[in-house]
């Protein structure tokens, strides 16, 4: 039995492998990755816009359920209605610019913090929203 013995010699001979990156492929990768970012942005613009126009919404149903604290502290009934001046409502219902509230009928709150039950169209810069404010304690819903 004759035994073979192969050597293979690396040096020279062989090409030697790049490390990196060419510019070209530098260069095409960021053009990907440009042409995907302006396809998603806008949808992230809008998502984004979403969600801070929904924790305002949020910001306003809290003013909402504490009016009845306010109106306890006070120990003074509030009617709430087309002749209630623009500052008392701001002060019990903060709303961001633009934005507005209309009641139905007039919100009343009792001295003792029982509200009476109506329904209220909450507009803002995108959308509007109906809502019913619950009695007793004036949780406001999203309908």
């Amino acid at each position: 039995m004759t035994r073979i013995l192969a050597t293979f010699r690396i040096g020279n001979n062989f090409p030697r492998a790049s490390c990196g990156f060419t510019l070209l492929e530098l260069m095409v990768a960021l053009a990907v990755m440009g042409l995907a970012m302006a396809l998603v942005a806008p949808s992230g613009m809008r998502m984004v816009a979403s969600w801070q126009e929904r924790d305002e919404v949020q910001s306003v149903l809290r003013a909402i359920s504490a009016i009845p604290a306010k109106v306890r502290r006070n120990s003074i009934a509030i009617t709430l209605d087309s002749s209630t001046s623009a500052e008392k409502v701001h002060e019990l219902i903060p709303l961001p610019a633009g934005w507005q509230m209309e009641l139905d009928q007039p919100l009343k709150i009792h001295a003792s913090g029982a509200c009476e039950q109506t329904d209220a169209t909450l507009t803002t810069s995108r959308q509007e929203l109906r809502l019913r404010i619950q009695t007793p304690f004036c949780q406001p819903i999203l309908l």
